[in-house]
């Protein structure tokens, strides 16, 4: 098992400097091929979510809207809670006229979701972040 960490770990470090050449083929490859089966949860899954965030961030900074839907999709599906793979998709989702309702609403439903978890109906803070809030202006 260790073998195979250590070889998919000098893969990424050796593929995730290809991305700022603008070639994405390679770290596509590798999320594909050998960590196509790696889940949320899985000891490789953190360097899953960074090949991830690297490849998204390069299709949206090259404006490649297909590559950056596709994988912010997968993205999303693999960790539905995860803010920044929110995020991503949805905005992806808003570059395309036929898929750009669908990203206004789950943006509409994400920021509802969020500010529920945070504020009580009076638009007072949750009780447990009060304090950790408070602390954090102290």
């Amino acid at each position: 098992m260790q073998k195979v960490i250590n070889k998919i770990m000098s893969q990424s470090r050796e593929r995730g400097k290809q991305p700022e050449k603008g070639n994405s083929e390679p770290i596509q490859s590798l999320l594909g091929d050998d960590l196509g089966d790696i889940k949320k949860g899985d000891r490789l899954y953190p360097i899953k979510r960074h090949l991830l965030l690297t490849l998204v961030q390069q299709s949206y900074e090259q404006q490649d809207n297909q590559t950056w839907v596709n994988w912010a999709k997968e993205w999303y599906q693999q960790d539905n809670r995860d803010v920044t793979a929110m995020a991503y998709y949805y905005a992806a989702l808003l570059q395309n006229d036929k898929d750009y309702e669908k990203g206004m609403l789950g943006l509409k439903e994400a920021v509802d979701r969020l500010k529920n978890q945070f504020f009580d109906r009076r638009g007072k803070s949750h009780p447990s972040l009060q304090k950790p809030v408070q602390d954090a202006i102290n």
